[in-house]
């Protein structure tokens, strides 16, 4: 992992695996987000995409997850990426999100 020397080394939140759940730590293995995701991408953004039994979609860097029942007839296709991500109905059209969560 190569670190730029102007980026500062506790903004950067890295997944970070206990037992059989995922969260979240800097760069120095301080816990920043509790293991309690299935899942856990890296961040983009400022935001992860991630997934346990009660929720699926996005968290912030302080660990909020994203309220998304404005995209009910989505599933989440791809983590962010130049502030876009990609979205799928489920009869497989597909679509993008930004930043805001608006399509």
């Amino acid at each position: 992992l190569v670190i730029s020397p102007l980026l500062n080394i506790n903004e950067v939140l890295v997944p970070y695996r206990k037992g059989s759940k995922w969260g979240y730590s800097d760069l120095r293995k301080n816990m920043v987000i509790e293991p309690i995701y299935t899942e856990a991408a890296p961040f983009n953004d400022g935001f992860a995409k991630v997934s346990s039994s009660k929720y699926k979609g996005f968290i912030d860097r302080n660990g909020n997850e994203v309220n998304l029942e404005h995209l009910q007839e989505y599933k989440m296709g791809s983590s962010f990426s130049n502030g876009m991500a990609i979205v799928k109905k489920t009869d497989l059209r597909c679509g993008y999100i930004n930043t805001g969560f608006k399509l």
